[in-house]
């Protein structure tokens, strides 16, 4: 799945972004999960959750599904390198910034000008790759 439009703006839609309020949380996909007054709802390839009504985070499932920006040559998937994927974000036009707070020895973190953090740990080779890439409401 194709996600240039998250990077980007940080929104799976007009109605789906961190902070907003869900009327119908059906319509945000599947539900997997309730605990603690947080629902997680999967919508390929992301998992939403709720607390409440009010969406507070969306992570990009790079574990399970396919995803990419723009197109199949820059397929993202948890270990891709840390270069290759600032590579592509410079490639696509995603502009980011370190996130110093979240970066430190064993840990990169980089924000999109959508707000989404893209995380890179250390390998088992010592080398930076993808973890996670989430957004998330830093109020809860």
């Amino acid at each position: 799945m194709d996600i240039y439009s998250f990077l980007a703006t940080g929104k799976l839609s007009p109605d789906i972004e961190v902070g907003n309020l869900i009327r119908h949380p059906g319509e945000v996909g599947e539900l997997t999960e309730e605990h603690d007054g947080f629902s997680y709802y999967y919508r390929q390839p992301f998992s939403i959750c709720l607390h409440g009504s009010k969406v507070v985070s969306i992570e990009a499932l790079i574990r399970y599904d396919e995803i990419f920006i723009r197109n199949k040559q820059s397929l993202l998937k948890r270990g891709s390198n840390f270069f290759r994927t600032i590579n592509l974000l410079n490639a696509e036009q995603i502009k980011w910034k370190f996130v110093q707070k979240l970066t430190f020895d064993d840990q990169i973190c980089v924000r999109t000008s959508g707000g989404v953090d893209l995380l890179f740990g250390k390998d088992d080779m010592g080398k930076m790759s993808l973890s996670k890439i989430i957004i998330h409401d830093l109020s809860i």
